[in-house]
């Protein structure tokens, strides 16, 4: 279940950088 949290985590960091990079194009 470790792996899970993870995984989580990076894919969070993911979406939040693409709606920063819709803010900024």
């Amino acid at each position: 279940m470790e792996d899970l949290e993870s995984l989580q985590v990076p894919q969070i960091h993911i979406i939040l950088n693409r709606m920063q990079n819709q803010a900024l194009g």
